[in-house]
C-alpha cells in the first residue's frame, strides 16, 4: 500500500511538471512554424516529377478550389490523385513497379501501346488515340487547353472529374484483356 501511495505521489508530481512545461510550450507557433517549413519545402524541391507538375497547377500554397467545389468524393479524391501525380499511370507506377526503378523514358504507355510516348498526364489526356472516343464526347472541355496545367485550371472540377473518371475506366477495361 505504501508503493502504491508513494507512486501515486510521483506521478503527481511528475504530471504537474509536465503540465505546466505544456503550458509554456504554444503550440500556435509550433504548427505556424512547421506550414512555413513545409510551403518553404513546397517551393524548393525541383526533384519531384509529381511535386513540380502539381506546382504548374498550383502555384500558390493554399487549398485548391475544387476541394470545396466537387461534391462527389470519389471524384474530389479522383483529380486529387490526378493533380499530385498517384494516379495508377506508368509515369506513377514505373517509378516503383516490380521494385525497380524505370527511367521515365521507359514507362510507355500499355494501353496505346506506342513505342515512343510516356504513359503521363498529358498522353493520357489528350494524347492517347485509346480515348478518342471519350475526347469526342467532351470537346467543350478540352477545345481550350493544350496542357495539364491549362485542363486543370479551366475546367469546371465537377466536368473534369467525370471525364477523368471515363478515362480510367476504359483505361482499366483495356489493360484487364
Amino acid at each position: 500500500m505504501r508503493q502504491l501511495a508513494a507512486l501515486s505521489r510521483r506521478f503527481s508530481a511528475w504530471s504537474f511538471r509536465t503540465s505546466a512545461a505544456f503550458h509554456k510550450f504554444d503550440i500556435a507557433s509550433v504548427i505556424e512554424r512547421a506550414k512555413h517549413q513545409h510551403a518553404f519545402e513546397y517551393f524548393a524541391d525541383d526533384q519531384h516529377s509529381s511535386l513540380m507538375l502539381y506546382r504548374t497547377m498550383q502555384p500558390e500554397y493554399k487549398p485548391a478550389e475544387y476541394l470545396s467545389v466537387v461534391k462527389c468524393a470519389s471524384n474530389r479524391r479522383l483529380i486529387s490523385r490526378f493533380r499530385t501525380g498517384c494516379h495508377g499511370l506508368r509515369v506513377d507506377t514505373g517509378r516503383w513497379a516490380d521494385g525497380v526503378h524505370l527511367d521515365r523514358t521507359y514507362r510507355l504507355c500499355l494501353v496505346c501501346k506506342s513505342l515512343d510516348c510516356v504513359e503521363d498526364e498529358q498522353h493520357f489526356v489528350f494524347d492517347c488515340p485509346a480515348y478518342n472516343h471519350i475526347r469526342s464526347q467532351h470537346l467543350d472541355l478540352l477545345q481550350h487547353c493544350c496542357t495539364i496545367a491549362d485542363f486543370m485550371a479551366l475546367c469546371e472540377p465537377n466536368t473534369c472529374g467525370g471525364f477523368l473518371r471515363e478515362c480510367f475506366a476504359c483505361r482499366k477495361q483495356i489493360l484487364s484483356v
